[in-house]
């Protein structure tokens, strides 16, 4: 999977495209260990050239001030499924990708920082790569969909994973919200929840029809004051027993990556 950044500095607009089909050629992959909140990553030998985007599939207005003639091509492996799914920019101008990256169908969250000028910014994790593998040994559930950088320079992402990786049968189809906090250096925050990493198990997951089953998702992430996080996820209905739907869930997170009891009820709204 290849992810291209499209700028447009004077609007103000950063839109990533995701082309489906086989990695970049020239990457070099490097096995990622699994593990609780493991950080490590892929290793690419170089960014794909410009000549893997035509002309044609570039917008009209094209900063050529970044990357390649304004594309910058990321790709986290050679030969597994990757993509990026949300950005955010540091006051300093640089600014963060998240998304997922698959290591033997086992998803890991995937965080990449880039300068400025879109280039990728290798005093950051591993050659400018943050992975942590939060469901070590679970399948293709895990990824972050939502990124923000706090005032104190931490990068924090949210998302999804599996809530047992040794369940089996429908028990293995439920899920948790998931935030992770990065230091500036691309490492797990140890301050944060265990190990960096905050897991909100708003409810446990449903069969609901067929083969569907509703579990927790998590799908934006705003900081507030004080380091605090805001999750904005889904979780099934507890209503009543035979709920199948599901609830708007908001959830509050103190500094050190615990529920805030101040934030709602309980920490949820």
């Amino acid at each position: 999977m290849k992810k291209i950044w499209y700028t447009a500095l004077l609007a103000g607009v950063v839109t990533l495209s995701a082309a489906c089909g086989d990695d970049d050629e020239t990457v070099t992959p490097t096995a990622v260990t699994g593990g609780t909140s493991t950080q490590a990553a892929a290793s690419p030998a170089a960014s794909a050239p410009a000549s893997n985007t035509t002309a044609a599939a570039k917008p009209s207005a094209m900063d050529s001030s970044f990357g390649t003639a304004g594309v910058m091509a990321a790709p986290l492996s050679a030969t597994e499924n990757d993509r990026f799914m949300a950005v955010a920019f540091a006051p300093d101008g640089s600014y963060y990708a998240a998304g997922y990256v698959s290591q033997g169908g086992d998803h890991a969250m995937a965080v990449a920082k880039f300068a400025a000028a879109g280039t990728l910014d290798k005093t950051f994790g591993k050659d400018g790569y943050a992975i942590v593998n939060v469901a070590a040994g679970g399948k293709t559930v895990e990824l972050a969909r939502a990124i923000a950088v706090q005032a104190s320079g931490k990068i924090v992402i949210a998302g999804i994973a599996e809530h047992d990786t040794s369940a089996t049968g429908d028990a293995a189809k439920d899920t948790d919200m998931i935030v992770v906090r990065l230091d500036a250096r691309g490492a797990p925050d140890a301050t944060f929840g265990k190990d960096g990493i905050a897991r909100i198990d708003a409810a446990a997951g449903k069969i609901t029809t067929g083969t569907t089953f509703v579990g927790d998702n998590a799908w934006g992430v705003a900081t507030l004051p004080g380091d605090k996080v805001a999750v904005f996820g889904s979780s099934l209905s507890t209503a009543a027993a035979d709920r199948t739907d599901t609830d708007f869930v908001l959830a509050g997170l103190t500094a050190a990556g615990v529920l805030d009891t101040a934030f709602g009820k309980d920490g949820y709204v």
